[in-house]
């Protein structure tokens, strides 16, 4: 039986350690080019390029000065909720004859979009009824157009 020299037994040991870095480079790359793409927007380049319509919504909301105030009800026994929309000036006068929309959008999973009218009730409260498919954490958009100008609100809310 002869012996193995030692100097022959070092060049497999790197041929076998880079064979190890290479396969564990291998299974990180496929996992990394088949989970999550990393883009938050389908059309993310689109959105940047419109960033400017963005600050000019910004500068025409600090102009007009209005507040918007989100409020969601609990969930009555078919699961409808109830929104609610309050709609001020500058000085806290309430504002009459605006037409919202709220929209409402999961922003830890694709469950859909769930959008309503609001309709006026009492002076500068919007209100509309609304079935939200899932539980948790929702973001509302509220849109609001009244005599030509439009502003947007948005906040965060739970639908328990």
């Amino acid at each position: 039986m002869t012996a193995i020299r030692r100097g022959t037994l070092v060049p497999w040991i790197f041929v076998a350690g880079m064979g190890i870095v290479v396969l564990v480079n291998a299974g990180m790359v496929t996992a990394a080019l088949s989970t999550y793409s990393g883009l938050a927007h389908p059309d993310a380049f689109g959105r940047g390029i419109a960033y400017n319509k963005v600050l000019d919504a910004l500068e025409t909301q600090e102009r007009l000065g209005w507040q918007v105030g989100i409020d969601l009800g609990a969930a009555g026994a078919l699961g409808q909720r109830v929104i609610t929309v309050t709609l001020t000036d500058r000085e806290g006068r309430s504002l009459t004859g605006g037409k919202v929309a709220a929209r409402f959008v999961r922003p830890v999973e694709k469950v859909g979009v769930v959008e309503v009218d609001l309709a006026e009730g009492m002076i500068g409260r919007y209100a509309g009824e609304v079935v939200l498919p899932a539980r948790g954490q929702w973001d509302v958009r509220v849109l609001v157009e009244r005599a030509g100008e439009r502003v947007e609100a948005r906040q965060r809310v739970f639908a328990k």
